[in-house]
């Protein structure tokens, strides 16, 4: 009778402790599906007939960049640091517009990788923060595959026609390709160092935006007099390209000083508004207490309504943590 209640209690045992697990899988899973859908709902993708359309809700840039990568074949590198959520609706453009529209305020590359087979696949790799475009830049041209520029369908591999000849490279910083007037300049910036200055301030000055970003990442990063940089970095707070003007803007937050004051109160009146909104939102995260806040002062009072609840936002986050 003993063993029977035994052997009964251990069933019992057994089958409670299988009860238990089965609830704790089924609840996993419920919130797996919770989390899964929720997901879905802040963003939604389509890739019809080589056109984007995005609707997000809040969501971070890294959600939806690998969205899009899961509905569109793109691969995607560096997207781990971009944990801002947004809110924004794109439809019907071409995956290199909507990507401009979504990345606007981060610097990336956009490029097609040809595989071994001959299969062309787009390639989105988003700068590091903390790195600088030109040596990630190099860091993605110096690999052993084929890159196709997207615009000209020009194939660029390290222009080995042209680096070990100087003149050729000069030549090439007038070619009609801007990625292969990006590399040359890169390649002369590398082996002529100081004296490669006024060749970078005169590609700040050039037609093409890819090379105007490119020469001011490699002067901000040079050791050039800090007058120079800060000139560039100042002419570039106007640039027609928002990429170019928002790399700006955030190098000179990050540089501080009363010298970048005057620059970046000149970004709080771009007739750009989301211009406006990433000048603050840079203020708020590199520029020191004391010579950011009364920025942030200023942009309360600007004539947008989101231009202004962000700017009050931070500055009241701000001067709650300058107490």
């Amino acid at each position: 009778m003993n063993g029977q209640s035994a052997i009964t209690s251990e069933r019992l045992s057994f089958y409670c402790s299988l009860f238990r697990w089965a609830i704790c899988l089924l609840l996993t899973f419920t919130l797996f599906v919770m989390l899964s859908s929720s997901a879905q709902a802040r963003v939604k993708v389509e890739w019809k007939r080589g056109l984007l359309s995005v609707k997000a809700d809040r969501a971070s840039l890294s959600e939806i960049l690998q969205a899009i990568a899961t509905q569109t074949g793109m691969e995607v590198r560096g997207v781990e640091e971009l944990d801002e959520e947004v809110s924004i609706e794109i439809s019907n453009l071409s995956l290199r517009d909507g990507l401009q529209r979504l990345l606007a305020h981060e610097n990336y590359m956009l490029v097609e990788r040809t595989s071994p087979k001959g299969d062309a696949r787009p390639v989105l790799a988003v700068v590091p923060r903390s790195g600088q475009v030109r040596s990630f830049a190099q860091k993605i041209i110096n690999e052993k595959k084929s890159v196709v520029d997207e615009d000209e369908g020009v194939m660029v591999k390290d222009l080995p026609d042209v680096e070990e000849n100087e003149q050729a490279l000069r030549e090439t910083m007038s070619d009609s390709n801007p990625t292969k007037q990006a590399r040359a300049l890169e390649i002369l910036a590398d082996r002529e160092g100081l004296n490669a200055v006024p060749l970078l301030v005169k590609g700040i000055e050039s037609k093409e935006a890819e090379v105007r970003f490119r020469a001011l990442d490699i002067l901000t990063n040079s050791q050039a007099h800090e007058q120079t940089i800060l000139s560039a970095l100042g002419k570039a707070v106007s640039d027609a390209d928002v990429r170019v003007k928002s790399y700006a803007i955030r190098v000179l937050a990050q540089r501080g000083g009363p010298e970048t004051i005057g620059f970046l109160r000149q970004a709080l009146r771009d007739p750009d508004s989301n211009v406006r909104i990433h000048t603050i939102d840079q203020i708020f995260r590199a520029l020191p207490r004391a010579q950011g806040i009364p920025l942030l002062q200023e942009a309360t009072a600007d004539g947008n309504a989101t231009v202004r609840s962000t700017a009050s936002s931070l500055l009241q986050e701000a001067t709650a943590a300058n107490r």
